[in-house]
C-alpha cells in the first residue's frame, strides 16, 4: 500500500495503543501541513521559486486534503512563502486533518472513534495498522543508527521529525535523541539530498519551525496575560 508523505507522518506521531498524538497540537497541525505541501512538491504540483510557492497544475492525483490545499493557493490572488502559507493554512487546520484522518480510515490503517462532552462532538483516533507505524520506526532508526540507504519519502519524513522536534518517537533516550538530531542535519544537508530534495525539506522545516515558535510564544503571552 502507498502512502503519502501526510499520511505516513500522521501514522508516525500517532501513539501505538491509545488515542492520542505524540507530538503538541500546534507541531502536529503544522507539520501535516508541510507534509501535504512535500506530497504536492513531489508530484511537481507546486513549486519553491524565488523563496515563494508557485502552483503548476490545480489538480493532483493525491488525496482530498491535497487538493484542498492545493485549491486554497490556485485561488490566491498572492504567492506567498512557505512559511506564510504555513501559517494562514494552520489557522483551519481542522477540515484538512479530518479529510486526512477519513482517506486513512477508508484504507484501514486508523478508525475514527465519535464522542460528545456537554453535547459537544469531537472525535478521536485509534491506530489499527499498528506494525506499519512500527516498520516506519524501524526504517527511521536503521537510517539515524545504523546508516541504512534511505528510500524516496525518508529525507521528507526525517526532516519533519526534526521540525516538529518528534525525535523521541524514534529514540530510547536523550543519547540517542542528540544523536538523532545531528545526523538528521547532516543528512538534509548531505550533497547527495541536497541536489535532489534538499532545499525544498530545509524550506518546509524552516517554515514548520517557525509557525511552531510563534504559536509558543503566543500561548506563552496569553498565559502571562492571564496573571
Amino acid at each position: 500500500m502507498k502512502l503519502t508523505i501526510a499520511e505516513n507522518f500522521f501514522i508516525l506521531i500517532h501513539h501505538p495503543d491509545k488515542p492520542r498524538i505524540e507530538v503538541t497540537e500546534v507541531a502536529r497541525n503544522v507539520g501535516m501541513i508541510g507534509a501535504i505541501f512535500l506530497d504536492l512538491s513531489i508530484e511537481e504540483n507546486i513549486i519553491i521559486e524565488d523563496g515563494v510557492i508557485k502552483v503548476k497544475s490545480t489538480k493532483s492525483n493525491l488525496l482530498p486534503a491535497h487538493n484542498e490545499l492545493l485549491d486554497i493557493l490556485a485561488k490566491s490572488p498572492k504567492r506567498r512563502k512557505p512559511k506564510q502559507w504555513i501559517s494562514r493554512i494552520n489557522q483551519r487546520a481542522g477540515k484538512t486533518k479530518r479529510k486526512l484522518l477519513e482517506s486513512l480510515e477508508k484504507k484501514g490503517i486508523i478508525e475514527i472513534v465519535h464522542k460528545r462532552f456537554l453535547f459537544i462532538p469531537y472525535i478521536q483516533t485509534l491506530l489499527v495498522r499498528r506494525d506499519m507505524r512500527e516498520n516506519l520506526i524501524k526504517q527511521m532508526r536503521g537510517i539515524i543508527f545504523q546508516n541504512m540507504e534511505m528510500d524516496g519519502q525518508a529525507p521528507y519524513l526525517l526532516g519533519l521529525i526534526q521540525a516538529c522536534k518528534a525525535h523521541k518517537i524514534v529514540c530510547n533516550d536523550k543519547d540517542e535523541m542528540k544523536q538523532s538530531r545531528k545526523k538528521i542535519k547532516e543528512i538534509i544537508e548531505s550533497d547527495q539530498i541536497m541536489q535532489g530534495v534538499g532545499t525544498v525539506i530545509q524550506e518546509m522545516q524552516a517554515a514548520i519551525m517557525a509557525a511552531v515558535i510563534a504559536s509558543s510564544a503566543a500561548s506563552s503571552a496569553a498565559v502571562a496575560g492571564a496573571h
